[in-house]
């Protein structure tokens, strides 16, 4: 959850792992 809000890049690829 910490690299996805450091990552905006980042941020769609894993919102979609993480999330799911």
């Amino acid at each position: 959850l910490e690299k996805k809000k450091f990552n905006p890049f980042l941020r769609r690829h894993t919102l979609h792992r993480e999330t799911k």
